[in-house]
């Protein structure tokens, strides 16, 4: 990879910005700046520059920060730290740890998930006050670049939230100011997202961006839709869950097609670097062999399906022996190469939608439509239909969203953080587990550099 420019000015907690990379097709550009000087008209002086540094953005989340279909990611770490994946390797510290819930303050799996992901927002910050500052890019490559690096910026900040609990909120690219910011209190935090998701969703509204492989206006609003759900402001999450669900997508499809590069209810996706290349999810959870060798499927988690469910019969691969059998997510089924891209990195998509609007619905007592929703879900993966609302509509609801979000992007473990559900569930696998655990420890080297970080979430 080529860099566009090379700017060493000190970032939040000393995360530097080391370069920005541009790839479309795997072609990249290179242009030679000063390094201890880079304005922001150089950088942004057109839409190509700027965009570089937003699709570097992409790369970043798909192939090693935060959402990354690799060992780093949240989908594998936070289905180890929860009740979803064994860790076979004990030799790996960081799934180790996260399996045996012994974080430290100073490991270096969480001091990455912070950097990283404020590497991500700092960069977010300079394409906004780039583009806005440069007469080079047209109005509507303007609203497009910014939308999306709004919308990137708020889903950065959201997941640093359910994993960290309080942390700053960065809109700014000067260190004199993000090397001394305080944290956040979540409900302010949730209040400026969603005025972010809002403008992002207005820019984004008229772009050509791509549908699935872009940020676009629905995945704004479904983003939207998650944040009221957490919130618990039940009527924005149905408002913002139904207006999606109304924008075309589509789960009238085989269930086993749901996370193909052309998948209906796709809203947003990453395409792998090179044409032929498929997903770093197959690459980890696809195990072989008469005993894993990395990870698998907790027995408590394939255990609880319901008998018929197709989530379980098609997105679950038994493997191993008939004595000793163990099971890999199979939701990505191409672990390498193909003639043809087949299958992307899912983020967002329609059937999330569809469980935040039967949640919303639960919550305000629309139980005829919940009712009505559910049934419509539960056919749709070969199980009957309730003849009832049940008694225990909240612990089903949880399990339901188990069972179509395992092994993605830690929904299992902040579903049940949300609900209050954490410690009862996770004592039901994991003995040892604490109230703590709840939080991820904040990196012990942002709290030397600034003490406006503490205190230290409780129990480090």
């Amino acid at each position: 990879m080529k860099n566009i420019y090379r700017n060493r000015i000190p970032n939040l907690m000393a995360v530097l910005l080391c370069s920005v990379v541009f790839t479309a097709c795997e072609e990249f550009v290179e242009t030679d700046l000063p390094v201890t000087e880079t304005t922001a008209d150089a950088v942004f002086n057109d839409k190509l520059t700027a965009e570089a540094a937003l699709l570097e953005n992409y790369v970043s989340l798909r192939d090693r920060a935060l959402t990354t279909g690799t060992i780093p990611g949240i989908g594998n770490l936070m289905g180890m730290y929860a009740d979803e994946s064994l860790n076979w390797q004990v030799g790996s510290m960081a799934e180790q740890a996260f399996f045996t819930n012994a974080i430290t303050p100073s490991d270096a799996a969480v001091q990455n998930l912070w950097n990283d992901s404020y590497k991500i927002i700092y960069q977010c910050n300079r394409i906004i006050d780039g583009v806005a500052q440069s007469p080079a890019v047209t109005a509507a490559s303007k609203d497009q670049l910014t939308g999306e690096a709004l919308f990137t910026r708020s889903f950065v900040h959201f997941y640093l939230v359910q994993l960290f609990g309080e942390v700053p909120y960065v809109t700014s690219t000067d260190y004199r100011v993000n090397k001394t910011v305080a944290k956040m209190p979540v409900g302010a935090m949730y209040t400026q997202l969603a005025k972010d998701l809002v403008q992002a969703g207005t820019l984004l509204e008229n772009t050509a961006a791509p549908v699935n492989t872009r940020p676009s206006k629905y995945a704004a609003e479904a983003l939207l839709a998650r944040l009221y759900l957490y919130a618990e402001q039940y009527d924005k999450a149905l408002e913002y869950s139904s207006g999606v669900i109304a924008a075309g997508f589509s789960v009238d499809q085989p269930v086993e097609n749901t996370f193909l590069k052309g998948g209906k209810s796709i809203i947003w996706s990453f395409k792998p670097g090179v044409e032929g290349a498929n997903t770093n999810e197959a690459l980890i959870y696809i195990v072989t062999g008469t005993t894993p060798a990395s990870r698998s499927l907790s027995d408590n988690l394939v255990a609880s399906f319901e008998q018929g469910d197709l989530r379980k019969e098609l997105w679950i691969k038994k493997m191993g022996t008939e004595n000793a059998p163990y099971y890999h997510a199979f939701k990505y089924r191409e672990k390498g190469p193909t003639a043809a891209t087949k299958e992307h990195s899912v983020l967002l998509r329609l059937e999330e939608m569809l469980l935040i609007r039967l949640e919303a619905d639960l919550y305000l007592g629309n139980n005829a439509t919940a009712l009505q929703n559910w049934n419509s879900i539960r056919e749709r993966y070969g199980l009957d239909p309730f003849t009832e609302l049940p008694a225990n509509w909240k612990q089903l609801l949880l399990d339901e969203r188990r069972h179509e979000f395992f092994c993605e992007l830690g929904h299992r473990f902040f579903d049940m953080k949300r609900t209050g559900t954490l410690e009862q569930e996770m004592l039901k696998t994991k003995p040892s587990w604490q109230k703590s655990f709840a939080k991820l420890p904040l990196p012990q080297a942002e709290l030397m550099l600034n003490p406006n970080l503490l205190p230290q979430n409780e129990g480090y």
